[in-house]
């Protein structure tokens, strides 16, 4: 038999394994009782559930949604749109739990059957402490905000904020290659005069033949059309430049409009006037070209009916005009090795050692001296040149690292940011991959930064873009978050590392007790989630210790530094180095 002291050392080994246990279980605890305070205040269904598939805690929209019962959740019924079969949310976890194994998270869209309607639901799955965190958003109301806003309710035909999209991109693609486009804005004569005649009914009937005789016509010459208002008509013509082209086109318009209106057998003389403009003629941004095609509108419409004006005929603004000679420095400034990268750590809270440092593109002219970033970077993202420079981001980061590793210098990450114009170009994945081969740096030293309102702006787009980022070895991180459409859940199929606070919440937060409740919150979800929590703008010691006190990871801002050229930061590294 066992002696008494072996019996007690047993039960204390015993005792200590429960009260280990037991603390383990109450952090646990605690951490699941904060996911739930937190998502209670978002969108999102929110349970968990353990091994066993039991409910551990909900939140009130679950509840809302499935019931508060284990049975009633085990009964509800869904629809993966991959599948078009019944399942229950079980069905989902199990057949994608593989997908786990690879990303942090996993997350789809499918339907809730309900008895009334079936909700388009968006089923985000995430593993946690050997449990399972399961979000569902309803995403019925984003869906049809979506489909309105790039899209006119009467018409269907896509409206002004699709058309500045499509320019745009249509401005990237055609901004290497050297092609033109042509910009005709078309605009219903006396209209309102027309609506005051006929009524609202009969007005309707008429705009929407005056669509389809547009929808047909833009097919034959491979073109698209929008609705810009009521009665004016975009259309975007590829590979036109010449004023003959576009009279003869716009003659044909006007001809196939005046045969299709005869209402109520009394022939209308429908007419309209023309705005003109082209690119790269006519401006190289998305606004300077909107803005002169309406400005050849209002000019053929002072002319009186069925005028055309073309944008070459108005005197150029000086704003336009400083714009293209910006735009013409910045091309050639490029080539002429006038831009360089300047670096503004992270700031490791706890220790105040520099963890790595954001890479931010300077431009010093040789005459005008260092151009700030907010004069030439909107410029680049109106003309599509932001591909070009975030290029050049990318290779000078890449080659300043293997500088660092060549001289043995501290290996520090460099987070780099991505705009929408970047991701939607196609080929940055493999530009970055080309880079990364032919320098052999360690990919995990290059972290791509995105912010949170562009992922929204093309989720599909970005969610594929940063997967195929996430496989050739580099981190990715979200910025600027809490100030997009949408809440962090929403973007959880993104395979993130990194989260970075908005400076606007950092900015004020010593004085703002609603600031100082919403990034504890950001930080600690963060953490749930295994994210590295970076807060953007710290410039003092009070908002730095107040981060400090709620376990933020990292810190970029003026109080640690200004962003420095690179042999700058490369002296702030080494005096960090000298003084520890």
């Amino acid at each position: 038999m066992l002696s008494s002291t072996v019996l007690t050392m047993v039960l204390i080994i015993l005792i200590l394994i429960l009260i280990i246990f037991y603390i383990r279980s109450r952090k646990l605890s605690q951490k699941i009782k904060l996911l739930i305070e937190a998502s209670n205040n978002s969108k999102e269904g929110f349970f968990i559930l353990s091994p066993s598939k039991k409910i551990i805690a909900s939140n009130l929209i679950a509840k809302n949604m499935f019931g508060s019962s284990q049975k009633e959740l085990e009964n509800a019924k869904i629809i993966q749109e991959a599948h078009r079969d019944l399942e229950t949310i079980f069905d989902l976890i199990n057949y994608h739990k593989k997908h786990l194994k690879s990303l942090k998270s996993f997350t789809l869209q499918a339907s809730l059957i309900q008895k009334s309607a079936d909700i388009p639901i968006q089923v985000t799955l995430h593993s946690y402490h050997g449990n399972m965190i399961v979000l569902i958003r309803d995403i019925s109301q984003e869906l049809i905000a979506s489909k309105c806003s790039h899209r006119d309710i009467l018409t269907n035909l896509p409206n002004q904020t699709q058309a500045m999209i499509d320019i745009g991109m249509f401005i990237s693609k055609t901004h290497s290659t050297h092609n033109t486009f042509g910009l005709i804005l078309l605009s219903i004569d006396h209209f309102y005069g027309l609506r005051a005649i006929l009524g609202y009914r009969a007005t309707d009937m008429l705009i929407g033949k005056i669509v389809e005789s547009l929808k047909y016509f833009s097919r034959e010459i491979d073109s698209t059309v929008y609705q810009m208002t009521r009665s004016n008509f975009l259309l975007l013509v590829p590979n036109i430049s010449t004023q003959n082209d576009v009279l003869k086109l716009i003659e044909i318009i006007q001809k196939d409009l005046q045969k299709l209106v005869n209402l109520d057998a009394q022939y209308i003389d429908l007419t309209f006037s023309s705005g003109v403009s082209f690119y790269p003629k006519g401006g190289n941004g998305v606004d300077i070209l909107i803005d002169n095609v309406y400005k050849a509108l209002a000019q053929a419409q002072e002319k009186g009916n069925a005028q055309v004006v073309i944008d070459r005929d108005i005197e150029p603004s000086e704003d336009i005009s400083y714009e293209l000679g910006l735009f013409s420095e910045m091309t050639l400034g490029l080539k002429s090795n006038q831009f360089e990268l300047y670096y503004q750590p992270f700031i490791d809270i706890k220790t105040g050692d520099i963890k790595g440092a954001e890479a931010l593109i300077r431009w010093r002219h040789p005459q005008k001296g260092l151009i700030s970033p907010s004069q030439f970077i909107p410029l680049a993202e109106k003309t599509g040149f932001i591909v070009e420079l975030g290029k050049f981001v990318i290779l000078e980061a890449v080659k300043q690292q293997k500088k660092w590793e060549l001289f043995e210098f501290n290996k520090l990450p460099i987070a780099i940011n991505l705009t929408l114009r970047e991701i939607e170009e196609g080929d940055m994945v493999e530009f970055v991959g080309e880079i990364l081969d032919k320098y052999q740096i360690d990919p995990s030293l290059l972290e791509f930064e995105i912010r949170e309102n562009i992922a929204i702006i093309n989720a599909d787009i970005a969610k594929k873009e940063f997967v195929a980022l996430k496989e050739l070895g580099v981190s990715l991180a979200l910025d600027d978050f809490g100030t997009g459409y949408s809440s962090f859940f929403y973007l959880r199929d993104f395979p993130l590392d990194t989260l970075k606070i908005d400076l606007s919440f950092v900015k004020n937060i010593v004085n703002n007790k609603e600031h100082q409740k919403i990034v504890k919150a950001m930080i600690d979800l963060g953490h749930n989630f295994e994210l590295k929590v970076v807060a953007e703008g710290v410039e003092d010691d009070d908002t730095y210790q107040l981060l400090k006190s709620y376990n933020c990871d990292e810190a970029q801002g003026y109080y640690f530094s200004k962003p420095l050229p690179a042999f700058e930061f490369q002296e702030l590294i080494r005096k960090e180095i000298i003084d520890n």
